[in-house]
């Protein structure tokens, strides 16, 4: 019917062994969401047994901590997004962006929330339990923290006379940022109860009467996929990974900024990549960013 949680020598647990795992030392350095979130995450299929690693001389779990670390991920990017948001309400956060005016950036981010949305929930409908923990992993940490909040970053920190369409423009960043975390908390919800029940009231401002275990599954706006985005960002996120790299084999210190160029055939890439330029210039710490077609260079 199930599996078993086996022991760090893939023993299934005994008192004769004398090698069971006491989850409350576990709960209790680490606590429940995250022992949890790393049992429900090993899961490979259904009746599938799960392998626990467990240090017993310090009563400590990578796999579990490794679950805790994404628990605080997820609250630092809450925190984020509250102390960032300057004079406006979270009332103003409930509204739904206006995709006309949202930047490539925004569309990008609602395109795998959606994707992540029809995802878990069928993860969910098949329970394939373990495969919808990895792939909100995967979007929260990498795409969510480690791009979308650096991409907009800029677009958040105004200066001391904004113009309008700068006020605007951070506004509609707040309102998808807000989105992303709402809905992400309804996913990851039963996975991670208690976590996800305490900020999904801080970043939508309810009463405790209002449970988020009684929310709807958030909509599918399908209206928002972009296939076609999603692989052009994917390609600029390499780019930029690559830069990284080759300032890091060249030796080059954080404060050091030169000259980056690209050059590319891909034509969609091309204008992505032109579009990008200042996110480009500040998560590679470039002076410039010079984007050139094979064509538009003179020997």
């Amino acid at each position: 019917i199930h599996g078993l949680v086996r022991d760090e020598q893939n023993r299934k647990m005994s008192k004769s062994l004398g090698n069971g795992i006491d989850p409350l030392l576990l709960i209790d350095r680490y606590g429940s969401d995250a022992l949890r979130f790393a049992l429900v995450k090993e899961v490979v299929g259904a009746g599938q047994d799960i392998r626990l690693d467990y240090d017993r001389k310090t009563d400590t779990s990578c796999t579990v901590e490794a679950a805790r670390n994404f628990a605080n991920k997820i609250w630092n990017a809450t925190r984020f997004a509250l102390i960032n948001l300057g004079t406006t309400t979270i009332e103003e956060t409930l509204k739904e962006p206006d995709y006309s005016k949202l930047e490539l950036s925004d569309q990008w981010i609602l395109s795998r929330l959606a994707n992540v949305n029809a995802e878990t929930a069928n993860r969910y409908g098949k329970y394939s339990l373990g495969e919808a923990a990895k792939g909100l992993y995967e979007f929260a940490w990498n795409d969510f923290c480690d791009w979308y909040l650096e991409l907009i970053k800029p677009r958040l920190t105004l200066g001391e006379s904004p113009t309008a369409n700068e006020v605007l423009d951070r506004k509609s960043a707040q309102i998808v940022m807000f989105k992303v975390l709402r809905e992400f908390f309804i996913m990851l919800h039963p996975l991670m109860p208690h976590l996800t029940e305490e900020l999904w009231h801080v970043v939508t401002g309810f009463s405790e009467n209002k449970l988020l275990s009684l929310q709807p599954w958030p909509s599918l706006k399908k209206s928002f996929l972009n296939k076609e985005l999603e692989l052009s960002f994917k390609e600029l996120f390499e780019s930029i990974r690559l830069v990284r790299n080759l300032r890091a084999e060249a030796g080059l210190k954080p404060s050091q900024k030169v000259t980056v160029q690209f050059v590319t055939k891909n034509e969609s890439l091309l204008d992505l990549l032109k579009n990008a330029i200042p996110d480009i210039k500040s998560l590679t710490r470039a002076a410039e960013v010079d984007v050139f077609h094979p064509l538009e260079i003179v020997d």
